[in-house]
């Protein structure tokens, strides 16, 4: 006897898209069906390491299913928007998700460890998600550190970043510097000393050892005032590169206060003697003498 409408409602039979793992549901959604959180802790998307996520994806897949939660307007990605991206960009129609009936007071908690779990998380996110932690839901440093299976000490440096003024935050956010360069200017005092610093040693500018050194110098008294750039920087860096093209040799010029020296490195005598011939020299006038 075949059931009635009513009764086939109440009896659902599981979709062929469902599939299960650890005892979790996990459905194959389309992908339009899902919305990022506006509340996502990571705030920037490297746009190279997406394409990277995407060309995986393409050759085997979503790995690991997104957590979703089902709203009216669709499915909320609880964790998983990096993947989400990247499936899109792969031209993905459908993604797995698992979804999860989860307390709104809960899903901004459960999307800040999720994205402090992954190693791919910016430093400067990271330390605003320990942070958003500690403020919103009261987590001290070692429930943090047992939560997340990081030491309480690599937790509480982290935390120290948000100590830094906006703009070496952003210099950080942005790749511009690096964690070990940004934790190095919280030694300085003042935060002039460190945004000048930071500016000198962006983009490379400075390693971190050489930025240490600054520091430990501004500490001790060593300089009566934030060092400042040569302005003839530009013009001795432009000079370097021209010479080194001319030996064909990494040529090192090194000025202050317009006196210096210069320093031609060779490997071999064939080498000295191509770059005698380039100034009018040839190794071989002296001999016999």
């Amino acid at each position: 006897m075949a059931l009635g409408k009513g009764l086939k409602a109440l009896i659902q039979e599981e979709p062929e898209n469902l599939k299960k793992a650890d005892g979790k549901v996990i459905l194959s959604l389309n992908i339009e069906k899902l919305m990022p959180n506006s509340d996502q802790p990571r705030m920037y998307f490297d746009d190279r390491a997406l394409e990277e996520l995407a060309t995986s994806i393409k050759e085997h897949g979503i790995l690991s299913p997104l957590i979703v939660k089902q709203e009216k307007e669709g499915y909320l990605i609880i964790a998983g928007e990096r993947r989400w991206r990247a499936a899109r960009r792969a031209g993905l129609r459908e993604v797995p998700v698992i979804v999860e009936n989860i307390p709104e007071e809960k899903i901004l908690e459960i999307a800040l460890i999720e994205n402090v779990q992954r190693e791919d998380l910016n430093i400067m996110e990271e330390s605003l998600a320990y942070q958003n932690l500690i403020d919103q839901f009261h987590y001290t440093q070692e429930q943090l550190s047992e939560k997340i299976g990081k030491s309480r000490a690599s937790i509480a440096n982290v935390l120290r970043l948000q100590n830094l003024p906006e703009e070496i935050k952003r210099l950080t956010r942005d790749g511009r510097l690096s964690y070990g360069h940004a934790r190095c200017l919280l030694g300085a005092e003042k935060e002039e000393d460190q945004l000048l610093l930071a500016d000198l040693a962006k983009d490379g500018g400075m390693t971190v050892r050489q930025l240490e050194r600054k520091v430990s110098a501004l500490k001790k008294g060593e300089e009566s005032e934030p060092p400042k750039e040569d302005p003839n920087a530009p013009y001795v860096n432009d000079l370097q590169e021209r010479m080194s093209d001319f030996f064909e040799s990494p040529v090192k010029l090194k000025h202050s206060k317009n006196r210096g020296k210069i320093e031609i490195p060779y490997k071999s005598l064939e080498e000295l003697e191509r770059i005698l011939e380039r100034i009018g020299l040839s190794a071989s006038e002296n001999d016999g003498e």
